[in-house]
């Protein structure tokens, strides 16, 4: 005798019910859990340096972790190039060297892609980055790969108007 055999529906119609109640759950499990993407219209981050390691920076958030890596955005208008800044004066910033400042014309993302790349999702600045951020501001953007040991979580930090790299 079958203690549990109470507890189950009986007849097709009764297990079709629990097939398809099964079925809808494990479905809603494996959707992708996604933050509020929010599209900020007629915005792009230009890119200025992508994943660099500087070699001669003295900053000590670099000097702390030889994992990380950083990358110069700036959030911009959608429309026209992107504007030269001063490979000088990111230099200075201290988070390139110059060698992994991009030459002008660099190359404009989506938010969205950027957020994706950089995995914005997971600090305040959310899978959108652009309505977040200054507009016509450079940041930059530290990443870990998230697959190393005790991986930092990515982050960013406002460096100035895109005029003080000019």
């Amino acid at each position: 005798m079958n203690m549990l055999a109470h507890a189950l529906p009986r007849g097709r119609f009764g297990r079709g019910v629990v097939t398809v109640a099964m079925v809808a759950a494990m479905a809603a499990g494996t959707l992708a859990v996604t933050a509020d993407a929010r599209a900020e219209s007629g915005r792009r981050i230009c890119e200025y340096s992508f994943k660099a390691r500087p070699r001669h920076s003295e900053n000590p958030r670099i000097q702390g972790n030889p994992l990380l890596r950083v990358s110069l955005g700036l959030d911009y208008k959608k429309d026209g190039a992107c504007p030269t800044l001063s490979t000088d004066k990111l230099v200075a910033s201290g988070y390139v060297d110059a060698d992994q400042v991009f030459p002008n014309a660099v190359p404009k993302w989506t938010c969205q892609d950027w957020g994706r790349t950089h995995q914005t999702y997971l600090t305040d600045l959310g899978a959108d980055p652009c309505p977040e951020m200054q507009a016509d501001s450079v940041y930059a953007f530290f990443w870990q790969d998230p697959t190393t040991p005790n991986a930092a979580k990515p982050s960013y930090l406002y460096l100035g108007h895109e005029s003080v790299f000019m």
